[in-house]
């Protein structure tokens, strides 16, 4: 998506302000992003009242038995780690093509080699877990040719600026419209990988899944592809390590259901089938979440509840 000709003056301001902040956070050292990170998502958990009150209620819904002082730490946290995410990303100090996996460990690679020697393509799916956007330049930093389904933005100039630093680092984003579906399948038809961030709210368009203890809408995109191909879905999880300083990447290759022959029930395996592979690893590292999302809006049943695995 091309830049609008003549933006409107609110969309200049909000590029410069964004262009102006990069450039801020790029000269500052790299251990100072820690304590600005901390200082800002403190902030943000202070002031943003109502992503303050979304993240705690989606806390309590998945963690019933945790005592509420215990909920409001790890709402705490994200919220930290959420702003050290984005100074990370914005100043770009992570994503290079040359030091893409610095301060990095990658764990299950050999999944993801698997997956990809099968020629079909691979339908690499993440979630809004640590960092997801080192996650990708590290998937492309290891030498595969990476597309990234991304929803565009209403600020088109916005937009092709992210669009323009994601290619400097080996991400190739498609918008997530119609008409991307062909590109979308010729990619994966010729041995690639497709990226999609599938753990927010789909609404009624979804299909029904269990995420993380309850009823939830989930996005089709993923397994609709991987059936349509016949290629495997990998799940993608990256968090900070213990110490907070470093990053861990885990690829775990999905088992498949058997197929049906029922696009509905199909769709819905799938899905839920690495949505349980996404949920293990928040379960595991819930600070890392983004649960500022209003991720159980939509609370929609599963259909089928076979679970079969071939």
């Amino acid at each position: 998506m091309s830049p609008d000709l003549f933006p409107p003056l609110s969309h200049r301001l909000e590029l410069a302000f964004v262009q102006c902040f990069a450039a801020f956070v790029r000269v500052l050292p790299p251990w100072s992003l820690r304590w600005a990170g901390w200082f800002l998502g403190l902030l943000a958990y202070g002031v943003m009242g109502r992503r303050r009150q979304v993240s705690l209620r989606n806390l309590r819904l998945v963690f019933p038995g945790r005592r509420e002082r215990e909920i409001r730490s790890i709402g705490r946290r994200s919220f930290v780690r959420l702003a050290r995410t984005l100074l990370e990303s914005v100043g770009g100090a992570l994503l290079s093509k040359e030091g893409g996996l610095h301060g990095v460990e990658v764990h299950g690679l050999e999944e993801l080699e698997n997956a990809v020697a099968g020629k079909n393509g691979v339908v690499l799916v993440a979630g809004h877990l640590g960092n997801w956007e080192l996650l990708g330049a590290a998937t492309a930093g290891l030498g595969y040719r990476h597309l990234c389904v991304s929803k565009p933005l209403k600020n088109r100039s916005l937009d092709h600026w992210l669009k323009e630093r994601r290619a400097a680092v080996g991400i190739d984003v498609i918008p997530s419209v119609p008409s991307s579906i062909w590109r979308l399948m010729d990619h994966l038809e010729s041995g690639g990988i497709v990226s999609l961030v599938t753990d927010q709210d789909a609404r009624s368009k979804g299909v029904g899944v269990r995420f993380l203890g309850q009823p939830a809408s989930a996005h089709r995109g993923a397994a609709t592809l991987a059936l349509a191909i016949g290629c495997p879905i990998v799940v993608g999880t990256i968090v900070r390590n213990d110490s907070g300083r470093g990053h861990k990447i885990r690829y775990r290759k999905q088992r498949m259901p058997e197929v049906t022959g029922d696009t509905e029930v199909d769709v819905q395996r799938v899905t839920q089938g690495f949505m349980e592979l996404l949920e293990d690893s928040i379960l595991e590292h819930p600070e890392d979440y983004l649960w500022a999302h209003n991720r159980f809006k939509t609370r929609m049943a599963p259909k089928s509840s076979q679970t079969e695995m071939t």
